[in-house]
């Protein structure tokens, strides 16, 4: 489908894509400015976010990843537990703090069953994505509480990545258009998606990380198969 053909089906308004990096998401402040962002765009373009870790978790994610007492992998769990739901608890009202606190119990459930899981490449995905499945549902809720109508997306139905001949990672580009072209065609005109950066899905649904900068590249191949007239980029 043509991006003119595309944008038919949906508003008329403008597409943008805004990627807000770790420390725009990071802090009771730092989200207050991205809802300012988000509400002053939303009046005359049609935004849609791709979101990072909060500043610091990948950090704390990568040092998970490696610890092998579990004493330790505790103590990081802990701060990651700890930090979420803090911020959780003061931007959001009591009811969408009760939904985070839901989802955020489905993310750390998970990494304690990865952490058992033998030492591998796809047990570090998952760890290292934990991340964006922790912040994205943050923002889409804190974006809802202040009137926005918002959803959480995760990255793996519209990013395709296939293992190479060197047996890297690599991005399917043509697979990834026509998966966020089907998703976008199917998004709501007045719905604000928050969606995982730095991650993708191989062809089964195993979630891949993206590397360094994950976040920016994602955020781009989103920006190019919808069509965006702008792509804004917020640390």
């Amino acid at each position: 489908m043509s991006t003119d053909a595309l944008h038919s089906t949906h508003s008329q308004k403008v597409v943008k894509v805004l990627k807000f990096g770790g420390t725009s998401v990071g802090s009771a402040e730092a989200l207050e400015r991205l809802v300012g962002i988000v509400s002053a765009e939303e009046m005359g373009s049609r935004p849609l976010l791709v979101v990072s870790a909060l500043s610091g978790v990948t950090d704390w994610l990568h040092a998970l990843e490696t610890e092998t007492h579990r004493k330790r992998q505790q103590v990081w769990m802990r701060k990651l537990v700890r930090r979420h739901q803090a911020l959780s608890a003061e931007v959001l009202d009591h009811e969408r703090h009760g939904r985070y606190l839901n989802r955020l119990s489905e993310c750390i459930d998970l990494l304690r069953d990865t952490l058992r899981r033998p030492p591998g490449p796809m047990r570090s995905h998952v760890i290292w994505a934990s991340g964006e499945w922790m912040s994205a549902p943050l923002v889409a809720l804190i974006l809802e509480r202040h009137g926005v109508s918002s959803e959480w997306v995760d990255a793996r139905r519209l990013i395709r990545v296939v293992e190479s001949a060197s047996g890297s990672w690599v991005v399917d580009r043509n697979k990834t258009r026509a998966q966020t072209e089907s998703w976008y065609r199917r998004l709501p005109a007045v719905r604000v998606p928050v969606i995982t950066g730095f991650l993708g899905a191989e062809e089964n649904g195993q979630v891949v990380t993206l590397g360094r900068a994950g976040s920016d590249y994602s955020a781009s191949l989103i920006a190019e198969a919808v069509g965006a007239s702008k792509f804004d980029r917020w640390t």
